[in-house]
């Protein structure tokens, strides 16, 4: 296979200018699907599109945008002036394309309007029976034959005015009204109304990056276009504006690290190859197009860039750094002992060639390991990272040396020709500090795991999820009744089907002292029960209140408890009734007869497990469902299940790589003991440091096993090829090449480290771990295997 390859690469460089031409016409092609790509970073982007959690939450983005808003929070000393930017906000914001509806205010005239349906059966006849009693008394006390010789007018004023209060209070139901509708009164706005609420429902997508950012903007510029806007202060919170701040803080970050680690990168190069710096410009050129091709690739396979392919932005990149520097030392080394450009290039590419094929390779296999998780976030990251990695190696050994070719005017050039000058000419001897490098090692072997080595997983997804900074505007809501609940959504066929679903879940909700559930609303929740009963009841109220009672009160009091009387609600409510911003919640928008119940979790749902646990709870009831929960819950089922398995694909593929590389078992295993070594102190590392693993981080274990073999596999097959005696040769040529470019790594995965995105920065410091862990094995325990080695063959030199 590795012969194959490296007769196509010498025959492909025949013909420089063919390479480079095809080069120059595919990164042409590139700049139309990277300009058109989609960035989708919402974790619901994630899941597969068989997923019913994902299905149905397209259902609820169809008919309303999503369950979420972009909340706008007015907050300022004078009331009235908020009245006036709450109104003038919500008239600019009136037929906007983007815009579904707007919310400022509750529906507290409606429900006051209707209270009395809306009060419990078992509260009106309460208040029948005590309006009867009270007219009883009052008729008993006005009878003509009844004589109270105790009394005197004084007195009867008394009781007649206590009566009076009796049965204005009775019928005000100012306690009843606390009961049932105080939460309504500042649901969009404190007491003192110096903070006003507008809730802004989209039409596209909650999860869509664009079209959040462009609402974002447009309620912002809306609002400083109202005349006094410049007297209050705007702050902005919600699903919205978290899609939006999300998009607005990483990919100008991505840019942002991109662009410093390219300097960073270059002034590397700089040094490297300072003696000729026509190759430190040559060899950025395969680093920026390994990007730009991936890139036109996530655009021809999948049309997007989501939350986990886009670490490939720094990971392709730091592979090809390792690639070029391996390649252009074994170019500098062929020159510095005398060979021309056309044999150096050959040479160098028939000595390290295959090494880099088998690198590539194994990053291949790590990153295509991650097909066995069902998530199709880490499949796309699969796919791409073989796609990438292979580009990688395309470029690092096709257009690079072709661009090379094309150079030939350019003089050779030494690559840290002081530190290597002393050993040009290798000597064969043996490595008598080998028994050294057992101290370290024992060390770090003994210390790290001293806690364990088995990870510990956290699921809490406030630590890896991003979360922008919306303390004020939440402290603000705070002050309010906002309902800012994260609801189950359940989409149900019919009303029918909706009343025996509330009635099931709620059983089940009560027989079970575990369950997750608080609450269960549905459509009908929003019309009154027992409507009929309680009318009657309202009818036998008033019969009650004869006029002959009403005129012996006083007029006041009379005109009082006949205008309680005449504003009530002879009527049954019906559906259509109801103010139509419920209506929409429920299910208005949908058409026919679909209705949406909703179900309230009695946890934070940032609590993955507790997540899990509903999900399971929910599964017998067999609708379309979807919710922050469910989808976090969906996420964890679709990885820690199946995580293990990408895992051991990409150790297996490693092993068979190096195996089909040597053809001998125990070079491989040799190969591979200094990176099972240093996985065995990162495991250990974690446990140490209490560093646990989330649900982003644990992909930094297929990036790691992708780059643990490189750095064995270049050291292993230098002593293989100048056999017994080298080691001290390696180690200040091979060894020197490898540990700059694990620095290199090192540095470049230091710019994902430094993401705001907390899932991100996770998978940055587990790999940069990773990475000085691998860094530390290849110094001590190459020398220790390869010293004991050269040991064993020396003393079988003497004994023959």
């Amino acid at each position: 296979m590795f012969s194959l390859l490296q007769r196509f690469l010498r025959n492909a460089l025949k013909h420089p200018k063919i390479v480079l031409g095809i080069a120059l016409a595919v990164t042409l092609l590139s700049i139309y699907p990277v300009r058109n790509l989609k960035w989708e970073l919402r974790m619901i982007d994630m899941l597969p599109d068989s997923s019913e959690v994902k299905k149905t939450n397209a259902i609820v983005e169809e008919n309303f945008g999503g369950f979420g808003s972009l909340v706008a929070v007015i907050t300022s000393k004078d009331s009235a002036l908020n009245s006036r930017l709450v109104q003038g906000l919500a008239k600019e914001l009136e037929g906007n394309r983007y815009i579904n509806f707007v919310e400022y205010k509750s529906e507290m005239d409606f429900f006051e309007k209707h209270k009395l349906l809306y009060v419990n059966t078992e509260d009106l006849r309460k208040i029948r029976d005590r309006i009867s009693d009270l007219q009883s008394r009052y008729k008993f006390e006005n009878s003509p034959f009844y004589i109270d010789l105790l009394s005197n007018d004084s007195l009867q004023k008394v009781v007649r005015d206590s009566l009076t209060r009796e049965i204005t209070d009775s019928l005000s139901l100012a306690e009843l009204e606390d009961k049932y509708f105080s939460k309504l009164r500042n649901m969009y706005s404190n007491e003192k109304g110096t903070v006003r609420i507008v809730s802004v429902f989209p039409k596209a997508r909650v999860s869509d990056l664009s079209a959040s950012r462009k609402l974002t903007r447009i309620v912002s510029g809306a609002f400083e276009s109202l005349p006094e806007s410049e007297k209050a202060e705007l702050y902005m919170t919600g699903k919205v504006f978290q899609t939006a701040s999300e998009g607005w803080r990483i990919l100008p970050e991505a840019r942002f690290t991109g662009i410093a680690l390219a300097v960073i990168l270059a002034l590397f190069f700089l040094f490297r190859f300072a003696k000729q710096p026509a190759v430190f410009i040559l060899s950025i050129i395969p680093i920026a197009l390994v990007f730009l091709w991936t890139l036109a690739a996530a655009w021809l396979f999948f049309g997007r860039i989501n939350l986990y392919s886009i670490v490939l932005a720094v990971i392709l990149p730091g592979i090809s750094c390792r690639q070029i520097v391996h390649l252009m030392t074994r170019f500098a080394d062929e020159q510095r002992n005398g060979l021309g450009y056309e044999l150096s290039l050959e040479s160098a590419l028939l000595g390290v060639g295959p090494t880099i094929a088998i690198s590539t390779f194994s990053f291949a296999a790590a990153f295509l390991g991650l097909l066995f998780v069902p998530l199709t976030g880490m499949q796309e990251l699969g796919v791409l990272g073989a796609i990438g990695s292979i580009l990688n190696w395309t470029l690092a050994s096709l257009v690079f040396p072709a661009l090379i070719e094309l150079t030939k005017k350019y003089r050779s050039f030494l690559v840290f020709g002081k530190i290597k000058g002393h050993v040009e000419n290798f000597k064969e001897r043996p490595f008598v500090g080998f028994k050294k490098a057992f101290i370290p090692v024992l060390l770090l072997c003994m210390i790290l795991p001293s806690r364990g080595i088995y990870p510990k997983f956290d699921y809490d997804f406030s630590h890896s999820d991003y979360h922008p900074n919306t303390a004020k505007a939440d402290s603000l809501l705070r002050e309010t009744n906002y309902l800012n609940y994260d609801p189950i959504v359940v989409i149900l066929p019919n009303s029918k089907t909706a009343r025996s679903f509330y009635n099931r879940i709620n059983r089940e909700r009560e027989s079970n002292p575990n369950s997750g559930i608080r609450a269960v609303a549905i459509y009908q929740n929003l019309l009154p029960s027992n409507q009929q009963e309680k009318l009657s009841l309202l009818t036998e109220i008033k019969n009650e209140l004869d006029p002959s009672v009403l005129r012996a009160l006083s007029p006041t009091d009379s005109a009082r408890i006949e205008k309680i009387v005449k504003d009530w609600k002879a009527a049954p409510l019906l559906s259509k009734d109801l103010p139509m911003n419920l209506r929409k919640l429920f299910g208005a928008n949908a058409g026919g007869s679909t209705e949406y119940a909703f179900i309230f979790p009695n946890f934070n749902s940032n609590d993955g497990l507790a997540c899990r646990r509903l999900a399971k709870e929910l599964e017998p009831f067999h609708y379309p469902m979807t919710g922050t929960a469910l989808v976090r819950a969906s996420v964890l089922n679709m990885t820690l299940p199946h995580f293990h398995k990408a895992i051991l694909f990409g150790i297996v593929c490693v092993f068979l790589l190096t195996f089909l590389f040597y053809k001998r078992f125990y070079f491989s295993l040799f190969t591979l003991v200094s990176p099972i070594i240093a996985f065995f102190w990162l495991l250990g590392l974690l446990r140490f440091l209490d560093i646990p693993l989330t649900a982003y981080s644990c992909l930094a274990f297929p990036i790691l096993i992708g780059m643990s073999l490189d750095g064995a596999i270049q050291l292993w097959n230098a002593y293989y090829e100048r056999s017994t005696g080298s080691i001290y040769h390696i180690l200040r040529t091979t060894g020197v090449t490898c540990f700059f470019a694990e620095l290199l790594t090192i540095v470049v995965l230091f710019g994902l480290s430094l993401s705001s995105h907390p899932g991100i920065h996770a998978i940055g410091m587990i790999s940069i771990f990773g990475v000085v862990c691998l860094l530390l094995s290849h110094n001590f325990v190459f020398p220790l295997l390869a010293g004991a080695l050269d040991r064993r063959r020396i003393r079988r030199r003497k004994h023959r």
